[in-house]
């Protein structure tokens, strides 16, 4: 089937604009992986001999979980011209939106105990401070996940594996489908909802 001239001219301005949001990601991620590997020696010495371990757990997972990250959306998102079938890449996907979700929900919680030690917060506080920085990216990461677990693993498109991309990515049309009320506008606003309590 012959594509109109202006088909043609919007497949065009589709790939100019992925391959400018690679160019562009593509520095920070490689920036990122050099300050990780620059910095290993202050990693052990700083970090990893203090005690305690809730700082532990939540430096580990904002480092490593967002060197995972990068590495599974450079092997699935990227101009790589991998042969990765359809159900591979849902899973790779679905472990892709774990780190992402995980890495932000220890972000929010690294501000909430930042928040809290700087105002000398009461437990009680505190509690509710740590309530409001993870029950809403949790519920918001729960629903997200589960939307995309239920969206069918479609093959790539012809387009897609000429251009070099090994997985499908679903649209925000085929995701919407399958959550509540076919939106997150309503998390959206939780989410500003919170920010604004959080705010001074």
């Amino acid at each position: 089937m012959s594509l109109s001239p202006e088909r043609i001219e919007a497949v065009g301005r589709a790939v100019a604009a992925w391959r400018m949001q690679e160019y562009i990601a593509l520095p920070l991620y490689t920036l990122y992986i050099y300050f990780c590997l620059t910095s290993i020696a202050e990693e052990v010495s700083d970090i990893m001999r203090r005690e305690g371990r809730t700082g532990k757990v939540l430096f580990v997972i904002l480092r490593y979980g967002t060197i995972g990250y990068i590495a599974l959306r450079l092997t699935t998102d990227y101009r790589t011209y991998f042969i990765i079938s359809p159900m591979t890449c849902k899973a790779l996907g679905a472990v892709t939106i774990v780190l992402l979700r995980l890495t932000a929900l220890a972000s929010d919680v690294t501000v909430g105990l930042c928040v809290s030690m700087l105002f000398e917060l009461r437990r009680a506080y505190l509690l509710g401070l740590m309530f409001l920085c993870s029950a809403f990216p949790t519920i918001y990461f729960v629903v997200s996940f589960l939307a995309y677990i239920q969206v069918p693993a479609d093959p790539s498109t012809a387009l897609d594996i000429e251009l070099g991309y090994p997985c499908y990515i679903p649209s925000n049309e085929a995701l919407q489908a399958h959550l509540p009320w076919h939106s997150l506008a309503i998390y959206s606003y939780l989410n500003y909802a919170r920010a604004l309590g959080e705010s001074p």
